[in-house]
């Protein structure tokens, strides 16, 4: 009898905790859906450009530094609090981008800037397309969430830019 009661707690131990994981991560699913929605209801433009550096961030996130060739501002309603992509420098046409960057080998070894490819984005599509000789992808655009903090580095570092979020 005792054991029957152990085995019953453990069990329902077990099933709290499952059920709690699985409230957490639809939740979690729900809220990024949800910020993303937002973000994309405050800001559309489109832009291209060539990548000329990078800062591997993890997994397959990094942080993409672009001259960029072309840039259009449909609209940019976004504050100070919202979440961003990226910022601009409107002075020296540069914007700094968190993307969905999975180029082959990029946790192994540096990418040499000529292998870097050209990007082209436009929110419409909420996606971020890359073209070069060795690597043509594209990827989802995203708000930065937890990655924002690198923007925000970057926009400090950089004082005497003109830097606009996006």
């Amino acid at each position: 009898m005792k054991v029957f009661k152990i085995i019953m707690v453990v069990f329902f131990c077990g099933f709290s905790f499952f059920m709690i994981f699985i409230m957490i991560t639809n939740f979690s699913g729900k809220k990024y859906k949800d910020d993303k929605d937002l973000y994309f209801s405050k800001s559309s433009l489109y832009f291209e450009g060539q990548v000329y550096d990078y800062k591997y961030l993890g997994g397959v996130t990094s942080l993409l530094y672009i001259k960029v060739d072309s840039i259009k501002f449909h609209y940019n309603k976004l504050d100070k609090n919202d979440d961003f992509t990226g910022i601009y420098d409107s002075k020296n046409g540069i914007a700094i981008v968190i993307a969905i960057f999975d180029y082959p080998d990029i946790r192994d070894k540096v990418i040499n800037s000529i292998d870097l490819p050209y990007v082209k984005t436009n929110s419409i599509d909420k996606k971020l397309f890359y073209k070069s000789l060795k690597f043509n992808d594209s990827s989802s655009l995203r708000p930065s969430g937890v990655y924002r903090n690198y923007l925000i580095k970057e926009e400090k570092k950089n004082k005497n830019k003109n830097f606009k979020r996006f």
